[in-house]
């Protein structure tokens, strides 16, 4: 039995995704259908969350993203694959982490002609091209079958960090539900006792958030394998006063 996840920006009070689940369903009955979320936000986030849980699920899931403010436009629809799992939704950058990650990675463009859909609707590709991609996926359908391969596909910047011989200067590319700050810099790049400067403060490097007393801040190599920072039972990004682009520094 095939597993597609799907991931949107849709919400959660008008059908989006109950559409796009019933078409996948029509077409692929046996699939299971793993809702992650409704509540994407930018495309720079979906990139990274999807990075994050793709991996996770079994070979041989599809993985249907769709978070398309161009939708309508001369965008492309995009499938692909790493030789292990599957991917569906617009080309607009969500997903370049995979295609960083996964050099060899395949990708194709849809053919909106070729798949059963009736009628395209400007607005709404989730269902009547995204939804029936990640199908025929499903089915066994090969890509071939219903786009055709390209090498250009859309990818967004990924914010890379200096590295010198005793600094590195990275940013903040994400803050979690939980006020936690993702960074830019890998764990693998830090020396025996890296100092971690945020703001003009200098934290110590912890294994976990219960290293710091409560309502203090702890920098530690989170999840991703990646510098985080946050304050023990509480939010980092308020504490700091610090978005998305702001500036870390390590000494090494």
């Amino acid at each position: 039995m095939a597993i597609i996840t799907l991931a949107t920006d849709y919400g959660n009070s008008d059908g989006y995704n109950a559409a796009v689940i019933g078409v996948i369903k029509s077409l692929s009955p046996g699939a299971e259908v793993i809702e992650i979320t409704n509540g994407f936000s930018s495309i720079a986030k979906t990139s990274l969350v999807l990075w994050r849980y793709y991996s996770q699920f079994p070979k041989g899931t599809i993985h249907l993203v769709v978070i398309d403010p161009t939708v309508g436009t001369s965008r492309r629809a995009l499938v692909g694959t790493d030789g292990n799992y599957c991917f569906v939704g617009p080309d607009n950058g969500i997903f370049t982490r995979i295609m960083e990650a996964c050099p060899d990675s395949q990708w194709y463009e849809i053919d909106p002609t070729r798949l059963p859909a009736n009628t395209v609707s400007n607005t709404f590709h989730g269902r009547d091209i995204f939804a029936p991609a990640a199908a025929f996926f499903a089915n066994g359908i090969l890509p071939e079958s219903f786009s055709k391969k390209i090498n250009d596909a859309v990818k967004v910047d990924i914010p890379k960090p200096i590295i010198t011989a005793k600094r590195i200067s990275g940013e903040i590319i994400d803050i979690d539900s939980f006020g936690n700050l993702i960074i830019n810099i890998s764990g693998e790049s830090l020396g025996d006792k890296p100092k971690v400067i945020l703001k003009g403060k200098k934290l110590r490097l912890g294994k976990f958030y219960a290293d710091a007393r409560p309502g203090n801040p702890i920098a530690y190599i989170g999840s991703l394998g990646l510098l985080e920072i946050a304050l023990n039972g509480k939010r980092a990004d308020k504490y700091f006063q610090v978005k998305v682009g702001t500036p870390v520094k390590v000494t090494i």
